[in-house]
């Protein structure tokens, strides 16, 4: 279940913070990926 959860939240993070930080920073995001 904590495998899990770590799991789920690594794998969250690579594809939201995309979308959120290209709506914040847009160039930051271009540049990271």
């Amino acid at each position: 279940m904590l495998s899990d959860r770590l799991s789920g939240v690594e794998l969250c993070p690579i594809k939201s913070p995309p979308q959120k930080t290209s709506a914040g920073l847009g160039l930051p995001v271009l540049l990271i990926p």
